[in-house]
């Protein structure tokens, strides 16, 4: 960590690789868990136990600039997130469309809790914005889980690149949101 304001910041720099670094795992994770659902390996744990790291190191970065209280809330919050996202893979694989409707509702609800405790945080982060963002990553994660169930393995493929790519926009967006607050 470099020093720009503060002696604990990350320079501009570090911090929209490591944010970028986070949200790339987060959805790499998630595609491994949903191989890992689909192919009927035993490394189901071990991958759901990987991508539950991403609330707790995304909390570390926002400890630092915004207090343990409010990281505390996010990782909890994203937390929730991913086991929301495990059920909804789930129920798209069981073919329990009714469940899937409701996951999908709980998926909203928290979106919107998180990116209400983002703009609180930050006026520089969007509410609806974000909370867009996060939907449309459900919406092409649950995509890419079809396209992964129904073996259309060229588009599951292509669809993964759009949701990384999708990723890397929400990081760079955390990331203006961090520059435009502490580093002005």
């Amino acid at each position: 960590m470099d020093s720009d304001t503060k002696t604990t910041y990350y320079s501009k720099e570090d911090l929209r690789n490591v944010l970028r670094l986070l949200w790339s795992q987060y959805v790499m994770w998630t595609r491994f868990a949903l191989i890992s659902r689909t192919s009927g390996t035993n490394d189901t744990e071990v991958v759901d136990n990987r991508l539950y790291e991403f609330p707790r190191d995304l909390a570390g970065i926002f400890a630092i600039y915004y207090g343990e209280e409010a990281a505390s809330t996010l990782q909890a919050l994203l937390q929730e997130n991913i086991k929301i996202l495990l059920s909804i893979m789930e129920s798209i694989l069981a073919d329990n469309s009714q469940e899937t409707i409701k996951l999908e509702q709980q998926w909203q609800e928290n979106s919107v809790k998180i990116s209400h405790l983002l703009h609180t945080l930050n006026q520089f982060y969007d509410e609806e914005n974000i909370q867009n963002l996060l939907n449309n990553l459900l919406y092409m994660t649950e995509d890419e889980i079809t396209k992964r169930k129904n073996k259309q393995y060229y588009q599951d493929v292509y669809q993964y690149d759009f949701i990384e790519y999708h990723s890397l926009m929400i990081a760079d967006i955390l990331w203006n949101g961090f520059i435009n607050k502490f580093y002005q």
